[in-house]
């Protein structure tokens, strides 16, 4: 009987501390990186990857903490829905009123000492407004090299490579869209639910351009699912046809 308890306690603490939660952080302009997940019960820190993927250990009714620069704290009470698939957290830009200074003398700081995701805007900065950063030639000087720095812009203009829909993309429409939803996916696309993942896969190898997910695209966003999951069913039947 002792040894039954035992192992009935050791279940449940597996069972318990064994769950995870996954999904991605989001905002209204796409995925946000580098966003703090602290889960305040079991005292485990992730951060989102590259991607705004995360995967963190937590059991239902755990705190979890979003954290992230210039977003505000979002707070998340794990339940059933959040360990049994993936969900989109979306964030917030920060809504701060006003920010107080407190002394009078600056202090010069590494950008390397910096927060991470801190020091990244500033080098992106950097790299956009690089006369901003330039040390002081006069205000003569500074001038004709910001004239300088416009013109040799102008001169150049970068063709920027289109960017693809990825199968995060497809993943984080169909769980954050209120239209293209699950049910649309396996009553309307006719796609099982065990094919979500390969068909988001099978999108993505189409190369559809981000424009799509603009509301004014919608309806042909629309079309070319239709498309691609008649097409995506048929090279499925043809490859059971030659298995058989």
């Amino acid at each position: 009987m002792t040894k039954t308890l035992f192992y009935v306690f050791l279940f449940s603490c597996v069972y318990a501390y064994g769950q995870e939660i996954e999904g991605y952080t989001y905002d209204d302009s796409g995925r946000v990186p580098g966003v703090r997940i602290s889960n305040l019960n079991q005292e485990i820190v992730e951060v989102s990857n590259p991607n705004g993927y995360f995967r963190v250990e937590a059991a239902v009714g755990d705190t979890i903490h979003f954290t992230s620069v210039a977003y505000d704290l979002y707070e998340l009470v794990v339940e059933d829905q959040h360990v049994e698939k993936k969900f989109v957290v979306e964030l917030s830009i920060s809504t701060l009123d006003e920010v107080r200074i407190t002394g009078y003398r600056s202090r010069n700081t590494a950008i390397e000492d910096l927060d991470t995701e801190l020091s990244g805007q500033i080098q992106k900065d950097i790299k956009k407004h690089p006369n901003l950063y330039r040390t002081s030639k006069g205000n003569i000087g500074n001038m004709i090299q910001s004239i300088f720095d416009l013109f040799k812009n102008d001169s150049k203009p970068e063709n920027a490579s289109p960017q693809y829909l990825s199968f995060e993309d497809f993943e984080i429409l169909f769980l954050r869209d209120d239209f293209f939803d699950t049910e649309f996916l396996t009553l309307e696309l006719l796609i099982p639910k065990k094919s979500h993942d390969l068909f988001y896969e099978f999108l993505a190898i189409q190369q559809l351009e981000y424009v799509y997910l603009e509301p004014s695209y919608e309806l042909d966003l629309i079309d070319k699912f239709y498309k691609f999951s008649d097409e995506y069913r048929n090279m499925l039947s043809a490859e059971k046809g030659k298995s058989n």
